[in-house]
């Protein structure tokens, strides 16, 4: 099955805890939510943990007779880096992935954004292994584009 060009976006809706919970959708339809469900459900069903739900629209993916395509691992090793930013309430997960991918090029393999982030972004070359300046100057472009381009503030160790 497969979703064009999904997109995470907050959601608010009778049910669902403000502030804590999201849909994801293409251009053309709504597929998926997922979320914690508001404390006042908890409350008349007795329910004394938060318990989170994800409701997907199986009806809404496209199904494909084309084969999937998977990219064997690179022959060089990645490196991963931990980048931690203070912005504005205002600016999106999505807003910052998209900075931070365009401001990587070529030398970005992955990136994963989290609320409390405990992951490790990635770099890597598949003609070569990277050296650690190369790898420095990506991160500084990518640093500066978020800071400029969302007001962020890079997290200090």
């Amino acid at each position: 099955m497969r979703v064009d060009t999904p997109e995470w976006r907050t959601y608010s809706a009778d049910g669902w805890k403000p502030g804590a919970s999201a849909e994801v959708a293409t251009p053309t339809s709504r597929i998926g939510w997922a979320g914690t469900l508001h404390p006042s459900l908890l409350r008349a069903w007795d329910i004394e943990v938060p318990v989170h739900l994800f409701v997907a629209r199986l009806d809404a993916l496209e199904r494909s007779a084309a084969p999937v395509r998977a990219l064997l691992p690179g022959r060089f090793p990645p490196v991963r880096r931990d980048l931690a930013f203070f912005v504005p309430v205002s600016v999106t997960h999505h807003e910052i992935e998209r900075t931070l991918a365009e401001a990587a090029g070529g030398a970005r393999v992955s990136i994963e954004l989290f609320d409390v982030y405990t992951g490790q972004g990635q770099f890597q070359n598949a003609e070569r292994t990277l050296t650690e300046a190369e790898v420095q100057s990506v991160q500084d472009r990518m640093v500066a584009a978020v800071v400029l381009r969302h007001g962020a503030r890079l997290r200090e160790k």
